[in-house]
């Protein structure tokens, strides 16, 4: 089974998706994708580390290249917190800028991101039973034709992704202010 879980900033997504899980009378698996290596991510890992502690989940952290963990998962359900996160981490790389903004060639990018970033998820999938993925909604925002066009694309990565993971989905939720809504 395969779960989408979408929500605005701090609207309760994580902790929907952790209740999912733990639904599940399954080996857990946390697939934590956050790069904490400012103080404000890791303040956000500690936090959500915090949060889970007691819940029984193994805690992966795997920034990029999701299909490259050596955990054997089989039979067991996997949290992938967060899609916005791993597709910031692969289309923003440390040790590789971007173009500069040539709108094809940022998009060009951005398909070929989402591109290999479904192929890591469906070899992720063939290795466990389940997984749930918590993403953030920021295609709400009235303020799109401010950004430049090297977000415009990273939007278009994460639509992308939403898109490609929400088609393999079996539900997906939307979260509203911890009130959760089933959308499929």
């Amino acid at each position: 089974m395969i779960e989408l879980i979408s929500g605005g900033a701090a609207s309760g997504k994580s902790e929907f998706a952790e209740q999912e899980v733990l639904s599940l009378n399954k080996d857990r698996y946390y697939l934590a994708t956050m790069d904490g290596t400012d103080p404000s991510g890791a303040d956000r890992i500690r936090k959500h580390r915090d949060r889970r502690s007691g819940m029984g989940f193994v805690t992966i952290e795997r920034s990029v290249d999701i299909s490259g963990i050596k955990e054997d998962t089989e039979g067991s359900v996997i949290l992938l917190e967060d899609l916005t996160n791993l597709a910031a981490n692969e289309f923003f790389p440390k040790d590789a800028p971007l173009p500069p903004g040539d709108v094809p060639l940022l998009f060009d990018l951005a398909q070929k991101t989402a591109d290999r970033i479904l192929g890591d998820f469906d070899a992720l999938y063939e290795r466990c039973e389940d997984i749930i993925v918590v993403t953030q909604d920021v295609f709400r925002d009235c303020q799109y034709n401010t950004y430049t066009d090297t977000v415009k694309a990273y939007i278009r990565l994460l639509s992308l992704l939403n898109i490609g993971i929400g088609r393999r989905s079996d539900r997906i939720f939307e979260v509203v202010y911890s009130a959760k809504k089933r959308i499929r």
